[in-house]
């Protein structure tokens, strides 16, 4: 009897904590007009799906045009002693510029790197390095997202 109580209790508090979504369409003060993307295709194509929520957004306050380029960049950090190497870096880059008018007000560049072990398996080493280039890209999505809200 105790646990359900505890149990009752704990919903009833954590359901009425004030939670808002913080990527909500209705939280939003801007709006995106144009968007030009370039750079690797995945990243570009995961960069439009994800901002087409935000564009031509009607009755905001402020209306932007964002051109972002990003790179992605594979890099051996070390090497076994027959020169193979043991170690490799990854790093996605992005760079925004925000313009209004065709003026460029802000600029801002995004950058996440992570470091993992070679893998004999080649293929296997394929996937994880995606796997890491969608974990890249996501957190750089995100600090987009947060950027563009306090502009």
């Amino acid at each position: 009897m105790k646990i359900k109580f505890i149990l009752v209790f704990l919903f009833l508090i954590l359901a009425s904590c004030g939670y808002k979504p913080l990527y909500s369409s209705k939280n939003i003060n801007f709006s995106i007009n144009e968007l030009n993307i370039t750079g690797p295709q995945k990243i570009r194509n995961g960069l439009k799906n994800n901002l087409n929520i935000f564009l031509n957004q009607k009755n905001k306050s402020e209306i932007y045009n964002i051109n972002i380029k990003s790179s992605s960049l594979k890099s051996i950090i070390s090497k076994d002693e027959q020169g193979d190497p043991s170690m490799y870096s990854t790093k996605l880059e992005i760079n925004m510029e925000i313009l209004d008018n065709e003026k460029i007000i802000s600029k801002k560049n995004f950058i996440e790197t992570f470091d993992y072990k070679n893998q004999t398996n080649l293929f296997n080493l394929k996937k994880y390095e995606d796997n890491i280039l969608d974990n890249l890209y996501e957190k750089i999505y995100e600090k987009i997202i947060l950027y563009l809200y306090t502009i």
